[in-house]
């Protein structure tokens, strides 16, 4: 559940998502979208300011890096994350595409996330 605070103009803002809150909706993607995916993979929100992009799959260590700089934007973090789950699908049907290509099996995953209704809240 997402926290509020007051910043320095007394405005309500939102909290950034915790890694708590990204590997829950890891899990609630991996049930509503993944559910024929069998994959032990942690989330984690990295803070190396030399990371770039918003997220990566890292296959060795079967981790998804979110960047911290995404994490106060909650559609966003969310977006990649399902950008990066479908990553961890094609990596374990070891489907060419699975790394930094986005070719015509990542298409196809994302059309079928995008008809299963996966971006309706968030786009």
């Amino acid at each position: 559940m997402p926290e509020y605070y007051l910043d320095e103009d007394w405005n309500m803002v939102k909290a950034p998502m915790t890694m708590q809150d990204l590997a829950n909706w890891a899990c609630f993607f991996q049930n509503k979208y993944f559910p024929d995916v069998e994959a032990d993979v942690q989330v984690g929100i990295n803070t190396n300011p030399k990371f770039q992009g918003a997220a990566c799959f890292e296959p060795e260590r079967m981790m998804i890096h979110i960047a911290e700089c995404i994490t106060p934007f909650e559609n966003m973090a969310k977006i990649a994350l399902l950008h990066e789950m479908v990553h961890v699908k094609l990596h374990l049907a070891n489907k060419e595409d699975a790394g930094e290509d986005h070719g015509e099996a990542f298409k196809s995953e994302i059309k079928r996330l995008m008809e299963a209704g996966a971006y309706d809240s968030l786009l």
